[in-house]
């Protein structure tokens, strides 16, 4: 502090003395300093934040140490920080701030009057909220992969951790297993935040892996059977399991004569472990017809079958053995004719004459033509017999 009266020049920084009185004067000219401890973390829980650092004047000393937070709507507002001189330190906290991230600016003061020009910053951000994880992508459910994958993303960035039947690890998205048996299998995964918030209701995902491919049980009309009716010939397919319905269709479950497609429908019971061809139209009769069943049919975890199938059956003879396309009474004549040796057929006549005997209504053909034929084919032709 300088006297009115006094005679004393300076220039700069120098101390002079007057020849009146002896005053020591120092002219502080320099900003002070201050820096903001590391930290370690700036993702922070609770609602008011805490830093630390230190500050230092070369010449005046340290006056005050401020601290301007700015929210991320750029309003703002100064504190003052506590400060050590003789530690040369100091320690802020906040008052109760909401969630968000937040800027500390801190400038030190010296006791000159000087303000540090570019203040330490340090951005930091309160989070009390969990996480919330979404599973994006998953196996089919049932599913046939012994190796399932899955995708997925939290609303904030987070580690994870995967746990696929009570067995936990740290995973990122994707995430794959390899090995998996058949059973059902659950797969959850849980999202910590960068603050260190664990996810409350971490989402899970349960399906049934089924490595079992399907095979056919059984089939009607067994193979090579023979007097199959021709307006209900009952062609089925049994399956161990259940298989997709969607599968089953006119091309993996089909009905030919000779080599030529047969027109009808194919249907699964409710079960879907029996499929059912039906003709469009009655079957010829003396007919071989193949069913054939292929691989394209699956379970419903798309498992195909282990292996096709075809078999053959022959429709009920009709006595129309001049193979004209009726019977009348010209096949009773031949038919007599061929009892008694006066007449030979051929096979595909032989197969459509004999008729005899007749059970329970229908021909049960004994491979050859006598008068039990030609009694049945006379009362068919007349109406006595029908089937």
């Amino acid at each position: 502090q300088l006297r009115s009266d006094s005679a004393l020049v300076f220039i700069g920084n120098l101390s002079l003395i007057d020849s009146s009185s002896s005053r020591a004067v120092t002219v502080d000219l320099t900003a002070p300093t201050s820096s903001i401890n590391t930290i370690p973390n700036p993702y922070l829980q609770g609602n008011t934040i805490q830093i630390s650092g230190s500050a230092s004047d070369m010449l005046s000393g340290v006056q005050r140490v401020d601290v301007t937070i700015t929210d991320a709507a750029n309003q703002s507002g100064s504190s003052q920080a506590t400060y050590n001189s003789v530690a040369g330190t100091w320690t802020f906290a906040s008052g109760v701030l909401a969630d968000g991230s937040y800027r500390l600016d801190v400038r030190a003061t010296d006791l000159a009057g000087n303000q540090q020009a570019v203040p330490a910053t340090v951005t930091v951000h309160l989070d009390n909220q969990p996480p919330v994880t979404t599973i994006n992508s998953f196996p089919q459910n049932p599913s046939n992969s012994a190796s399932p994958a899955f995708s997925f993303s939290s609303n904030e960035l987070s580690t994870f951790v995967c746990t696929l039947d009570g067995v936990p690890v740290t995973c990122t998205s994707p995430k794959s297993y390899t090995g998996q048996t058949t059973g059902t299998h659950t797969f959850t995964v849980q999202a910590t935040d960068q603050a260190g918030n664990h996810e409350v209701n971490p989402p899970s995902y349960i399906w049934y892996l089924d490595l079992v491919s399907p095979s056919i049980a059984a089939n009607t009309p067994a193979n090579n059977a023979t007097r199959v009716s021709i307006s209900n010939p009952n062609i089925t397919v049994t399956f161990d399991k259940p298989v997709n319905p969607a599968t089953v269709t006119t091309t993996t479950f089909s009905l030919t004569a000779g080599g030529v497609p047969v027109i009808g429908t194919v249907a699964v019971n409710s079960a879907n472990t029996v499929a059912t061809f039906t003709p469009s139209a009655p079957l010829l009769y003396a007919t071989t017809y193949t069913a054939t069943v292929t691989t394209g049919i699956r379970d419903t975890a798309a498992n195909a079958l282990t292996a096709g199938r075809s078999w053959s059956f022959s429709t009920d003879p009709d006595g129309d053995i001049n193979l004209d396309g009726r019977v009348d009474i010209a096949d009773a004549l031949l038919a007599l004719k061929v009892s008694v040796g006066r007449v030979t057929i051929s096979a595909t006549a032989l197969r459509h004459g004999d008729v005899a005997p007749l059970q329970t209504g229908s021909p049960l053909p004994d491979g050859i033509i006598d008068g039990r034929d030609v009694m049945v084919i006379l009362g068919k032709s007349i109406g006595k017999h029908n089937w």
